[in-house]
């Protein structure tokens, strides 16, 4: 927006240039629907956690209730949110289905986050409250 002046005066003028509604955003003058939806999927505790859980192996959604004691439609609402947005893939083995990191893109993404917060956020945030005594990638 570099040499444009916006009108923040309106409503109208700041949903064109905060829109977070997601993927299916169906706003005129959206710029930031696929953006807002990446960082939005991130931004939730339920999905950081399973997404954690699956950096060690691929689960089916019983191992992986079980294992992060999510209650089973919260993860199975979780799942489908990650699978849309591409951080997790699932293959149906048996009657369970699987669910496997996108390793190829989340991987990296979740190591250089890591990096990020050990760096610029980390003496400012609050101790975390799920029983780990240390983040991963954590010194």
């Amino acid at each position: 927006m570099s040499g444009q002046s916006t009108d923040f005066s309106s409503k109208k003028a700041l949903v064109k240039v905060m829109c977070a509604c997601g993927p299916r955003c169906r706003c005129k003058n959206c710029r930031c629907g696929p953006t807002a939806a990446f960082f939005d999927t991130l931004g939730n505790t339920t999905r950081l956690l399973i997404i954690e859980t699956l950096r060690d192996k691929p689960h089916s959604v019983s191992e992986l209730i079980e294992k992060s004691g999510i209650e089973q439609t919260l993860a199975s609402h979780s799942l489908k949110r990650l699978e849309q947005n591409g951080f997790v893939t699932s293959k149906q083995q048996g009657k369970n289905r699987i669910y496997e990191l996108n390793a190829k893109s989340v991987e990296p993404l979740l190591k250089m986050v890591n990096e990020h917060v050990q760096k610029y956020c980390i003496q400012n945030a609050k101790p975390c409250s799920c029983g780990t005594k240390k983040s991963r990638g954590a010194k």
